[in-house]
């Protein structure tokens, strides 16, 4: 299993990940084409595809800042979930750094939910109960609530706010001045 990173949509693989990306997740919680187009150029943000044996599986999108590599999203293609495949991605990615990794989920108020954050915690990333909104990706999209997973340990509320301070305005820059 390899991860390519993508600079430019123009990319052979940029297509079908893209069509991976809308598919799943929810338009509130995702970047709109031109967004991604300008922020795939920024060096501490990574649009990688993740093929196994020159197979397309799926997609990871990630940041990495100075105090943590933050996950934005991670899909794998529809017809190959439920085969590991998001744990060896994953598993890959965390051995790859010792530093601390954030994802966000959804709270887990249904099956679906619940199992996303089981998959996370089967992986060791612990589930964080503070107060926690994702920003509005788009300027016309809305804050969403969500929680964070942390892994190889827990944070704290502070921590949370230190994030929210010192990362979510380079993830809402919208024109991505000095990109």
């Amino acid at each position: 299993m390899k991860r390519i990173r993508l600079t430019d949509p123009g990319h052979p693989d940029f297509a079908r990940a893209w069509r991976l990306y809308k598919e799943s997740f929810p338009v509130d919680e995702r970047r709109r084409l031109n967004s991604h187009r300008r922020i795939m150029l920024r060096s501490i943000y990574h649009f990688d595809v993740v093929m196994d044996h020159n197979v397309f599986i799926g997609i990871l999108l990630w940041w990495d800042f100075e105090s943590v590599r933050y996950i934005e999203h991670l899909a794998v293609v529809p017809t190959l979930r439920g085969m590991q495949h998001g744990e060896r991605i994953l598993r890959h990615f965390l051995s790859e750094s010792d530093m601390p990794v954030w994802l966000e989920v959804e709270p887990p108020d249904n099956e679906l939910r619940n199992r996303r954050v089981g998959f996370y915690r089967r992986v060791g990333f612990t589930l964080n109960e503070h107060d926690y909104t994702q920003p509005a990706y788009e300027k016309s999209s809305q804050p969403v609530p969500l929680l964070v997973m942390t892994y190889p340990e827990a944070i704290t509320e502070p921590d949370i706010r230190f994030f929210c301070r010192q990362y979510h305005p380079l993830l809402t820059d919208y024109s991505l001045a000095g990109a």
